[in-house]
């Protein structure tokens, strides 16, 4: 690579670059004009959609403009997934920029974090938000530029014949519990397991995406430090496997990528949304960085370089369909980062009955780790807890639903979304009723008031109870969309309970009685009879596949970007550590909703 050492570029330079630079903390402010003469940019639109991520570390400004007439250097560390790019991106902009010398090394994506937070290197290039390999104090001192996305596969020799495999297929073979490939209906031959280390990106966003958060088993693979030396090694070896991302793959038949759930690893079915292994690349600089760092990305932003982008196998985030960018919004940056350092204070949370075990559960995790903070979290709905967090009356307010479905605007625009899980909800009956199915138009029929008796659906010669959730509620509002097509219950003919732990016991108490709960309030509880819609059991994986509908995200709001203890017990409960209790409870992972799954709710 040509290197051309010159002086450094000059203060009034480093002050004057148009587009570059003025980051403030305020993500998405803009940098000020300077009257002083400024090298020669042409201005191109960016391609760094940040939409679907909410980042503590600030956002870059950077406009995509082609600055020329840069001299100094450039040096840049970090992730081997985005090597390949930035290489030919510094190769490019030194022929437009000979007096600039442009340094672009791999070593993982946390090496890189760790470098340009030690102002070691002036860029460093990450796989994954840097609130997940640094401390929060640290990763806020950082700027970020998310220049691309970038899509992992698994691989495996080209020998072998395998072409699919499940999501629990490989996560038993990346954990040591599937130990030969004849065990996922290949031939009779060891698993070779060919990794990346644990500071590596690749293999951050691989165990996020493939492996729903399982840990590798280190212990039995081979570890490698850069993605060209694991390729090699998976082609050199008849039953290895490992993981690189779609830009080695281009134009390189040296190893057979693998499908998950019959999806193939490609940039459309990234675009679509089928295919969920992908985040988004990074390119940090510390603070503003320097004039040279902020002139390299905003040309490899540029339109200027932006055919190289799918040439080489990056993703363009302007491409990315709401479909794709769902299933991502809830691991995006410190959202999932576990707690680091001991939290005090208190936290307060209200709202939707139907989260409020799983956040009582976190409650008590989060506060055995953190002994010094309270958190106290209580029901109402949705609708009071929207209320209570937008009067600041509570740190949180949980709910079912989107804040704009129950608030104005203007004030549903004030408060934060993290959305932590998805949650489905379920018709139930009396467990002695005998019903088990029921048709959309008779569940309508039923909470509307125009069927009255249990006769009129195959069930015994009983008057129906309805048990229903106060109009303020998520679980109402939700029920109501997706299980009785936007029908209003016949509230004057049904008795109101104001939890769901309150309507579940009345249903229980009552033979011909019929309400809805959330899956949660139904683990290991058979004091109540779920019903099936359509002949569709209310179950996780049919809400997952698409072909149960009666599900939302469950969302925690917070007033603008809510108290630091409020943000930590967030990121607790969105974080590897407390992740285990989520389906085990009865929520859903957003990470798991098929793209036919999320299509219907678009």
């Amino acid at each position: 690579m040509k290197k051309i050492i010159v002086l450094l570029v000059s203060a009034m330079l480093c002050v004057s670059l148009v587009g570059c630079g003025n980051t403030s903390n305020n993500a998405g402010s803009t940098s000020s004009d300077s009257a002083t003469k400024s090298p020669t940019s042409t201005s191109a639109p960016a391609d760094n959609s940040s939409t679907g991520s909410s980042t503590s570390d600030t956002d870059s400004t950077a406009t995509g403009e082609v600055i020329t007439g840069i001299s100094g250097s450039v040096t840049a560390a970090g992730s081997s997934a985005l090597l390949p790019l930035a290489q030919a991106a510094a190769e490019s902009f030194m022929s437009i920029n000979p007096d600039c010398s442009v340094i672009v090394n791999g070593g993982g994506s946390g090496n890189g974090l760790k470098q340009v937070a030690d102002a070691a290197v002036d860029i460093g290039n990450s796989d994954v938000f840097a609130a997940e390999k640094l401390d929060a104090a640290v990763a806020a001192n950082l700027v970020d530029h998310k220049v691309c996305t970038i899509a992992m596969s698994a691989v495996v020799n080209s020998s072998l014949g395998i072409t699919d495999l499940t999501t629990d297929q490989l996560v038993g073979i990346f954990t040591g519990t599937i130990t030969n490939w004849s065990e996922v209906g290949g031939p009779d031959l060891d698993i070779l397991l060919v990794t990346r280390p644990s500071s590596s990106g690749t293999r951050a966003l691989f165990k996020t995406w493939a492996l729903n958060g399982a840990e590798e088993a280190s212990n039995q693979a081979l570890e490698t430090d850069d993605s060209g030396t694991l390729l090699q090694t998976v082609q050199d070896n008849d039953g290895a496997i490992g993981y690189v991302a779609l830009s080695y793959l281009v134009n390189n038949d040296s190893v057979a990528a693998v499908s998950i759930n019959g999806v193939a690893p490609t940039l459309d079915n990234v675009y679509n949304g089928s295919y969920l292994v992908w985040g988004y690349e990074h390119m940090y600089t510390n603070g503003e960085g320097t004039a040279e760092a902020q002139a390299f990305i905003s040309f490899m932003m540029s339109d200027e370089f932006s055919s190289n982008i799918e040439a080489m196998g990056y993703g363009a985030s302007s491409k990315l369909s709401d479909a794709a960018i769902a299933t991502h919004e809830t691991s995006s940056s410190n959202d999932t980062a576990a707690v680091t350092t001991p939290v005090t204070g208190s936290v307060t949370a209200a709202g939707s009955s139907a989260l409020l075990p799983l956040a009582q559960a976190a409650a008590e995790s989060f506060m055995s780790i953190n002994p010094d903070c309270s958190v106290i979290v209580n029901g109402g709905g949705s609708g009071n807890g929207l209320k209570q967090v937008a009067d600041a009356a509570v740190d949180i307010g949980n709910s079912d639903v989107f804040a704009a479905e129950k608030l104005d605007a203007a004030v549903a625009d004030t408060l934060v979304d993290h959305k932590v899980c998805t949650i489905a909800m379920a018709a139930v009956v009396n467990a002695s009723l005998g019903v088990t199915d029921l048709t959309t138009d008779q569940l309508v029929g039923i909470f509307t008031g125009t069927i009255t008796n249990w006769s009129e659906v195959g069930g015994p010669d009983l008057d129906i109870l309805l048990v229903t959730r106060p109009s303020s509620s998520g679980t109402r509002a939700l029920f109501k969309t997706w299980a009785l097509n936007g029908a209003e219950e016949a509230s004057n003919q049904a008795l109101e309970t104001d939890d769901s732990g309150t309507l579940l016991q009345t249903v229980q108490d009552n033979d011909g009685a019929i309400g809805y709960v959330a899956l949660s309030y139904l683990v290991n509880n058979d004091s109540v009879a779920a019903v099936a819609i359509n002949g569709v059991a209310p179950t996780l994986d049919n809400m997952y596949n698409g072909s149960y509908l009666v599900w939302g995200y469950e969302h925690m709001y917070t007033n603008g970007e809510g108290t630091e203890a409020a943000n930590a017990f967030i990121n607790y409960l969105m974080g590897d550590a407390f992740a285990s209790n989520i389906e085990a409870m009865g929520y859903g992972a957003s990470s798991k909703l098929s793209a036919a799954a999320i299509a219907t709710h678009e």
